[in-house]
């Protein structure tokens, strides 16, 4: 596999052993209601293409629904994406730790953090 130097760079501050949770949202013109699923993978598997880098996936959060909510699937997905940054609930959900109902406690989790709402200005 060939890596950019750019992807090279990036690689070199990924510890050994780390593993990606993608998070995955959109709307569907023939959905007439949202579904989501919450997957994890075992063993983790190598997505290509779902990360900037070449890193295995362990886990797979998507969320679909019906057009013209797009903001708060986007939003709904920051939140899960915090969640899976939170060290507490990566302990709770290691393999032969995982229980979903552990797991994804999202009010009690998203009530410690700061989810700020994405700002076209702060990209400039």
């Amino acid at each position: 596999m060939d890596l950019s130097k750019a992807e090279l760079h990036f690689m070199k501050k990924i510890p050994t052993g780390a593993e990606a949770s993608n998070v995955l949202v959109g709307e569907l013109d023939f959905l007439h209601q949202p579904i989501m699923a919450f997957v994890r993978l075992s063993p983790a598997v190598l997505l290509s293409g779902m990360t900037e880098v070449p890193i295995p996936t362990r886990f797979l959060f998507v969320l679909l629904g019906p057009e013209g909510k797009g903001h708060q699937y986007h939003e709904i997905g920051r939140s899960m994406a915090t969640i899976m940054t939170d060290e507490v609930r990566q302990d709770e959900i290691a393999p032969g730790h995982f229980c979903l109902s552990s797991a994804l406690p999202v009010s009690e989790v998203l009530r410690k953090r700061i989810c700020c709402p994405s700002c076209p200005q702060l990209s400039k």
